[in-house]
């Protein structure tokens, strides 16, 4: 449980740290895409995804961690999305999103884990979902977070 959530918890941090990127990008479905297969593509954290979805078929405690992981990446990445943007596209971005995690999922999950995402047919599938969501959208850059717990940092 400690690795699984330790896991997660790195997980969203390294999100974070490559957010601007994605937000600054002439291509920012690609940049998405690369940003959150490579991380994927690790062998050591697609074991933990594995396992924290496995064991979280009997008990759902053990896939929380992963599920609050989930959910972060989509507040981060519609957060980005400008003011102006619509209800449908958010939406439409969180869907996207969503089908993106469920897609690494079932490759890591359920495929032989033998070639890195990143040169999967999975990488292409994934940038073209998330194209049609973002279409031409502009992201705005990310907004400074407040420190959370779960980062081991407290606002004093």
């Amino acid at each position: 449980s400690f690795i699984t959530s330790q896991t997660f918890a790195s997980a969203r941090l390294a999100v974070d740290k490559v957010m601007s990127d994605v937000s600054s990008s002439s291509k920012p479905a690609e940049a998405l895409t690369d940003a959150i297969a490579s991380h994927w593509a690790g062998k050591e954290f697609a074991g933990v995804v594995r396992m924290a979805v496995k064991r979280g078929c009997s008990d759902i405690e053990h896939r929380k961690p992963f599920d609050r992981y989930r959910e972060y990446v989509v507040d981060v990445v519609v957060g980005l999305m400008p003011d102006e943007a619509n209800k449908e596209d958010r939406i439409r971005l969180e869907v996207a999103i969503q089908a993106t995690f469920g897609i690494l999922t079932d490759a890591i999950t359920s495929k032989p884990y033998c070639e890195p995402l990143e040169l999967s047919d999975y990488h292409e599938a994934i940038a073209s979902l998330l194209n049609n969501a973002l279409g031409k959208m502009k992201l705005d850059q990310p907004k400074a977070k407040e420190p959370s717990e779960q980062s081991g940092v407290k606002k004093i």
